[in-house]
């Protein structure tokens, strides 16, 4: 899941991304790859708590790389066919080279025994 915003601090355009560890650790470029030891020892101990975690990234992106994606995801968003394969493709493309900014753990009250399953594996 990603959001576009103009930063009112500094005047940037920042692409901010949120999602599943395995997802963002992916797209991470090398600055994000090299935060990625404290992360895995937060992931590690909150997923052994049965927590559910989300990693948050972003990267810096220029006028000309904004009009390219909402331009991407309006022609996406207007397919007659494949409307959601279209726009996946768009937002891959787009969520790359990102930093990591934060990391997140949550109870999962939405799925029964998620602590104990865990805790058996």
């Amino acid at each position: 899941m990603s959001v576009l915003i103009e930063d009112p601090n500094d005047g940037k355009i920042k692409l901010l991304v949120k999602g599943a560890d395995s997802i963002i650790k992916a797209r991470l470029g090398k600055l994000g790859q090299a935060q990625n030891e404290k992360t895995e020892a937060f992931l590690d101990t909150a997923s052994k708590q049965g927590l559910r975690t989300l990693l948050m990234a972003m990267k810096v992106i220029d006028a000309g790389e904004k009009d390219q994606f909402l331009e991407e995801v309006k022609q996406a968003a207007m397919a007659k066919q494949n409307k959601e394969k279209l726009l996946d493709a768009v937002f891959d493309k787009f969520e790359r080279d990102l930093d990591l900014i934060g990391a997140t753990a949550v109870e999962d009250r939405l799925q029964d025994d998620v602590p104990q399953t865990i805790a058996s594996l």
